[in-house]
């Protein structure tokens, strides 16, 4: 049984409508140069009511406990615990 995998062509597809959202919707964004969404180790019950976690599941597929992504209009940062490693996505946007 292999691990979990992201869609790789829906994650960027994901991430693009969310970057068109934010450069055309000042009203809902406004002068925002970044966004920083974190999540903890999540219970169970706690989940429904997590929208970082909803956040995760629309672009990658799963929810990545104990990880910060920040979100600039350049790049995508995302720090994991030990376990999951680190990232960076630049200009693949």
């Amino acid at each position: 049984m292999s691990g979990p995998s992201i869609d790789s062509s829906r994650c960027a597809s994901r991430i693009q409508l969310l970057l068109a959202s934010w450069n055309s919707n000042t009203t809902l964004w406004g002068d925002i140069t970044g966004m920083l969404v974190g999540t903890g180790v999540n219970k169970e019950d706690d989940l429904r009511y997590l929208k970082s976690v909803a956040l995760e599941v629309w672009l990658f597929g799963y929810e990545l406990p104990d990880t910060l992504m920040l979100f600039t209009k350049s790049e995508l940062h995302i720090i994991a615990s030990g376990r999951k490693g680190m990232s960076t996505c630049r200009n693949a946007l």
